[in-house]
């Protein structure tokens, strides 16, 4: 029980924050999307953000949704122009009360100590009974509406909209509401602004049974189902994250193992072409050299003839000279077919090195090791109790039915009962998958 309301004071403290200054509300203000924040941080953030020259609009600082800012000369003074989030107003006021202990503020500035026994609304203190006497006689703040603390911490008051201050008049609380235009005023609006509407109420009465209005509690559970889809759908997209997160790195694996087969059969046909080379280098290397052999021998053999008739001719006799000639001119005709042939045969042999037809233009027929694909699998979230409900009609004391588009935070349009929508949501599952493209 101690953990469950740390916790419920925790998400208080979180709601009364400002996301901007990161503190406590002061003058609550929210824009078009609901987003609640100080009236000088979103002021300061609205001059900082906005384009004078050309832009007149900013984005939220929460969702980045689009708010038009109006007209350029009011820039200035444009957070005044905002609704006041009254219910935040309403929920620091209890807190305050809280954690004032009941002491009475105008007592503690004279540094006495005097249980409080009220609250203002308005100037945000706590009173004791003399203090509230003399609270109620000062003209400045005599219409100041002023409860009891007890009413405050348990959060009853005897009329809810004493606590509500009028968006055009600061020093007037909301006490009118106008069914043609669905918008709640004070009583000098009221007789400005919609003095000839036919359909204005008393806030009390418009806004009497809302809490026990079926439409209000089916709301509600319409609300808490939106809450519920979008939370699956954040798991899921968690989920999809982690998923597509793990199949990248299983692609990396799988593109890097892809290197490594084609790194290694790339070198496997280099490994069979350079042996392919060695043989047929050795081939023509031996056809030359038993060529080249047979050569050196004519040249050995011509060479001993022409010394030996050299000889002869020189030093040796005609007797001899004629033997030796005897005996080398008849196989004049054989050695000369024998050099004919050997020298007129001789052509060059060369090697050359004819590329792969694919591997030649490896650059322009593989530009990709695979292609990534990315593909969606829709799966529809449906709920036939998502139905919207006619809020706008809420049953009075009397009975009696009121149509109206009602103000909470932000304005609930009124609706047919009759017509049930239902709510889908699809998530998106990415499945990456990877193929291999090699183009010939």
């Amino acid at each position: 029980m101690a953990t469950r309301s740390l916790n419920v004071i925790e998400e208080e403290d979180n709601l009364l924050t400002c996301s901007i200054c990161l503190e406590t509300y002061k003058i609550p203000k929210y824009l078009t999307c609901l987003h609640t924040f100080c009236k000088v941080c979103i002021q300061t953030y609205i001059q900082s953000s906005v384009d004078k020259e050309n832009i007149i609009s900013f984005k939220c600082p929460v969702c980045r949704t689009l708010v038009s800012v109006g007209e350029r000369s009011n820039l200035e003074c444009w957070a005044n122009e905002l609704p006041t989030n009254h219910l935040i107003s309403s929920m620091i006021d209890q807190q305050a009360i809280q954690k004032q202990e009941q002491v009475c503020n105008a007592c503690e500035l004279s540094n006495v100590k005097q249980k409080a026994v009220s609250w203002c609304t308005v100037c945000q203190e706590a009173l004791c009974s003399v203090c509230e006497n003399c609270h109620r006689k000062f003209k400045v703040s005599a219409n100041h509406k002023i409860v009891t603390v007890q009413e405050v911490q348990r959060g009853i008051t005897t009329s809810f909209s004493g606590l509500i201050t009028c968006d055009v008049h600061s020093n007037k609380f909301v006490e009118i509401f106008c069914l043609d235009h669905g918008r709640h005023c004070c009583t000098v609006c009221a007789s400005v602004k919609h003095c000839k509407c036919k359909n204005v109420v008393e806030l009390g009465e418009a806004a009497a049974g809302i809490k026990e209005a079926k439409q209000t509690n089916e709301f509600l559970e319409l609300i808490m189902q939106w809450i519920n889809l979008l939370n699956k759908s954040i798991q899921d997209t968690h989920k999809n994250m982690c998923t597509v997160e793990n199949m990248g790195k299983n692609i990396i694996s799988e593109i890097e193992n892809l290197k490594r087969d084609i790194i290694k059969h790339v070198d496997k046909v280099e490994k069979t072409t350079k042996e392919e080379l060695v043989s047929k280098k050795k081939g023509i290397v031996t056809e030359l050299t038993d060529r080249m052999t047979e050569m050196s021998k004519l040249k050995f053999t011509v060479e001993n003839w022409i010394n030996i008739l050299s000889t002869c001719v020189n030093e040796g006799s005609d007797t001899q000279c004629f033997i030796e000639f005897n005996k080398i001119f008849p196989k004049t005709e054989k050695i000369e077919s024998e050099i004919e042939n050997t020298t007129s045969n001789i052509n060059e042999m060369l090697l050359s090195f004819k590329y792969n037809s694919v591997l030649k233009k490896i650059k322009e027929h593989v530009t990709t090791l695979g292609e990534v694909i990315i593909v969606n699998s829709k799966e529809s979230i449906r709920s036939t109790s998502l139905h919207c409900s006619a809020i706008g009609a809420i049953q009075d004391v009397s009975g009696s039915s009121i149509d109206c588009e009602r103000d909470f935070v932000g304005k609930i349009n009124t609706l047919n009962p009759k017509q049930n929508s239902q709510s889908s949501l699809q998530c998106t599952l990415i499945d990456i998958r990877f193929c291999i493209l090699v183009k010939e």
